[in-house]
């Protein structure tokens, strides 16, 4: 597994109710310019009274890869409960 960072996608607008938010998600590994689309795991989420922590992670793709900037892999990420006043946060 190779780890990921994610931003909330353009468009979308975090509130107290919000649940489900569309993302996108970065491979921070080689690999060689393509996005992660298929390899992108069920994140872990990280919750406490004053944040919730999303950690993405990436199925490495077998062999060597060069590293140019990889692009984002739009990805619909949901919550176990609402975000309610907590901050959103990259693990």
């Amino acid at each position: 597994m190779n780890i990921a960072t994610f931003r909330v996608a353009p468009g979308e607008t975090l509130t107290a109710e919000t649940t489900e938010l569309d993302v996108l998600v970065t491979e921070v590994e080689c690999n060689s310019g393509e996005d992660a689309r298929g390899r992108v795991q069920e994140p872990a989420v990280i919750r406490t009274p004053e944040s919730v922590t999303v950690i993405f992670t990436v199925v490495a793709r077998p062999g060597g890869h060069t590293c140019p900037s990889n692009p984002p892999t739009p990805f619909r990420l949901v919550l176990p409960e609402p975000l309610g006043d907590r901050m959103l946060l990259d693990g």
